[in-house]
């Protein structure tokens, strides 16, 4: 998602900078104001970032199209705010993310908002809809009310409607059902650990009890683990900074399907523990973990196709390396340094770039086998290709920065 994210930024800032015509009036703030009471027209004010990639592709797409432009014309009087300059502005209308485009009343009371980019078609729909009176709350609560009422896409919506207005409560009574209900709905249970959870974080900045919320459910997950509850106890902890909290549970547990559940989630802190046979063992058969992270790779590569970002490929191999490599230190320290070097041997395959050398290179160090790094430091060097030299000089120097010195001669 990251990925695709930034792909998407560098798209847009590549792009031009908003094009002529414009719909933005030059005037200040107030007359502004002024304007759109005595036209009886509704002031729309477009809170942006420089840096903000949908801001841009608002720009680019949205506010140049003819259409928009003859119904903004028609309709509003329009502003566009950098929200960190106009910051009381900003902060009078609960801005909290970019871009952010707020419709006013003649009196100043608040028509509706939109967050985030909207196509053409979608903005001219949701603008209409402005003018009859509605607004993001009421369509939603009508989805809601004509059968929607279970469908937490739905509830999460009405959720970032009212958490954008301030109405912190209603937001969390929303979010909360979808967290407490979603795993009713199969194709909502991803969504629900990432951007809900991403949420209530976001919410709990601001408004304390979601956060108290959160903590009450990890609490209660805890206590009574169960395999449909481990995932959740390890993504809050996670969101909490907590992960010994995982391990404990995970320590406890003795249920096969908890603890395979949680082991990726705990590994990390079974390897600073140097705990390295319990990763083995956590792990099950290794030579199926490795195959299944190739099998993903080959399968992801196929459903993107050849015409796919170079970019977006890698970090798909560098993820799968990263979750395998955990193996490799591992197996270092458990003394079987050939069942380590065959495991190395499929990842570099996988991936022979100065990631891969970089991740073996440093769990190697991390189970003491500093002559093991060391040869893996110099591999790397004469195996990546130019442009990743120094993404090996830097991993090399941090490696060995920790490096203990020899003993002295006696």
């Amino acid at each position: 998602m990251k990925m695709q994210y930034w792909l998407m930024a560098a798209l847009v800032l590549a792009g031009p900078a908003l094009a002529d015509p414009t719909p933005f009036a030059p005037q200040a703030w107030q007359k502004a104001q002024v304007q759109a009471r005595h036209n009886h027209k509704l002031l729309m004010v477009d809170f942006y970032t420089t840096w903000c990639a949908p801001c841009q592709q608002l720009d680019r797409v949205t506010w140049t199209d003819p259409h928009v432009l003859t119904w903004l014309k028609a309709h509003t009087i329009s502003l566009r705010l950098d929200a960190e300059k106009a910051t009381g502005l900003a902060a009078r209308y609960h801005v909290r993310a970019y871009p952010t485009i707020v419709f006013l009343r003649t009196d100043g009371s608040e028509a509706d908002r939109l967050v985030g980019f909207r196509p053409p078609q979608t903005f001219l729909q949701e603008g209409d809809s402005i003018l009859h009176g509605q607004n993001s709350v009421t369509r939603l609560h009508t989805q809601i009310s004509n059968g929607h009422q279970h469908d937490p896409m739905v509830r999460m919506q009405l959720g970032q409607a009212l958490a954008e207005r301030g109405q912190d409560a209603e937001a969390l009574k929303q979010y909360l059902w979808c967290f407490d209900h979603g795993l009713e709905s199969p194709a909502y249970a991803g969504v629900r650990l990432s951007y809900l959870l991403a949420y209530i974080l976001e919410l709990g900045q601001s408004y304390p009890p979601a956060l108290t919320a959160l903590e009450a459910r990890r609490d209660a997950a805890e206590a009574h683990l169960t395999a449909d509850k481990a995932m959740d106890v390890a993504a809050l902890n996670e969101a909490f900074k907590t992960p010994e909290r995982t391990l404990r549970c995970y320590d406890a547990s003795q249920d096969a399907t908890i603890r395979h559940q949680l082991f990726f989630e705990v590994a990390p802190k079974l390897l600073e523990a140097h705990r390295y046979q319990d990763v083995v063992d956590g792990g099950g058969d290794l030579d199926i973990q490795v195959g299944n992270a190739a099998r993903m790779v080959s399968q992801i590569e196929e459903h993107l196709g050849p015409t796919a970002q170079p970019e977006l490929i890698r970090s798909v191999r560098q993820a799968a390396v990263s979750r395998c490599a955990i193996f490799y230190e591992a197996l270092l320290g458990v003394h079987q340094p050939d069942k380590a070097q065959q495991l190395a041997d499929r990842l570099l395959k996988m991936d022979g770039g100065a990631h891969t050398y970089m991740a073996l290179m440093q769990h190697a160090a991390q189970a003491g086998e500093w002559t093991t790094a060391h040869r893996l430091g110099d591999e790397g060097w004469k195996n990546v290709a130019d442009d990743e030299k120094g993404v090996m000089i830097d991993a090399m120097q941090q490696t060995f920065k920790n490096e203990p010195s020899p003993s002295p001669s006696p």
